[in-house]
């Protein structure tokens, strides 16, 4: 285990238990006040990795600065943006096609009814989840969407009272992104995010970093690591982004304070989050838990790698922290809560 003697023993405990289970051998761990101070550092927060999920937060401080600007609103549909072929046949509920009345703030919220392509919910499928933990490869997001299509809607955009996980709706808003700023992904994540906060060790994976895969801290799948670039470049803006727990910290830390979007934002999307049968409860493009013992709440993403990342809405406290094995994403939550619970 790795020495941190100016660490509280509930902290070193804490991480003892992370590194005590199978196939985790470094966790990594970052926390930070809402001015800067560091609360917590475990293992080497400079090394870069793979964030999956908690790209999403990125994408979505993106969008609420496109909100902020005027360029978008929450209530703007995506066939407003998106040609007819990328949207139709995406929300087929009773024989009706309900696609067009898909919102950017279903999307955000996963309340869109859209099918996940990654991990669609039937039995006897041959997932690209379960493809890739076998094999590497890749696809575009034209053959996600493909994928999405041959599955019905869960419901009627916006109508049910809980939400359907989809990383499809995030792909999607990968797409009314370059399509609204006219720029790639990965340079309007230079622009609006790694520029202004000075982050050193952030990018977007594409095929041009195939090589450097090896450079990223592994992920386990029990006792075998993951050789999966192909995979990781076709993520986009639902999971492609890397890392280190310092920068990841830094981006939340900015979000709070209001240096990507207004600050306002974060009230507002952490208010009335709805249930999932397959993920924490979420909100407008966060999931959300309760803090032990507290009436505070934590707003987060996460992703079944075992890596999550969040806000203490009333404290301005961020957090992240990585084991680097494959698992859920109620998994990866529960570590996040852990570690703010005792900070």
């Amino acid at each position: 285990m790795t020495s941190h003697p100016d660490q509280s023993p509930a902290l070193t405990s804490y991480f003892s238990r992370l590194e005590k289970r199978q196939g985790v051998s470094k966790p990594r761990a970052f926390v930070a006040s809402a001015e800067g101070a560091a609360l917590c550092s475990w293992g080497d927060t400079t090394l870069p990795l793979a964030l999956g999920g908690v790209t999403r937060f990125f994408t979505l401080a993106m969008v609420l600065r496109e909100v902020d600007r005027g360029a978008l609103t929450l209530e703007t549909p995506v066939a407003d943006i998106l040609s007819p072929h990328h949207i139709a046949g995406l929300c087929v509920v009773g024989g009706v096609d309900h696609s067009n009345s898909i919102t950017i703030g279903h999307l955000l919220s996963h309340r869109s009814g859209i099918a996940d392509y990654f991990s669609p919910p039937h039995k006897r499928v041959n997932t690209l989840r379960d493809q890739i933990l076998r094999s590497d490869r890749s696809w575009s997001v034209e053959q996600a969407l493909e994928i999405a299509r041959h599955y019905p809607g869960a419901f009627i955009p916006g109508t049910a009272r809980h939400v359907n996980f989809s990383r499809t709706n995030y792909l999607l808003v990968g797409e009314v992104l370059t399509k609204s700023t006219g720029m790639s992904f990965d340079a309007l994540v230079d622009l609006r995010i790694i520029s202004p906060l000075g982050l050193k060790r952030t990018h977007v994976f594409t095929r041009d970093y195939y090589d450097r895969y090896f450079s990223l801290a592994p992920v386990t799948n029990g006792a075998k690591p993951l050789h999966i670039p192909q995979a990781l470049a076709s993520f986009g803006a639902d999971g492609a982004l890397i890392s280190s727990a310092a920068d990841t910290v830094a981006f939340l830390r900015g979000f709070w304070n209001g240096a990507l979007c207004d600050k306002s934002w974060l009230e507002t999307i952490t208010a009335h989050p709805l249930r999932s049968s397959t993920a924490p409860p979420l909100s407008v493009g966060v999931m959300i838990a309760p803090l032990p013992g507290t009436s505070t709440g934590l707003g987060a993403q996460a992703d079944p790698t075992g890596i999550a990342a969040g806000i203490n809405i009333q404290t301005g406290v961020c957090a992240m922290v990585s084991t680097h094995r494959v698992g859920t994403l109620q998994g990866a939550m529960k570590d996040l809560v852990a570690l703010m619970a005792i900070v």
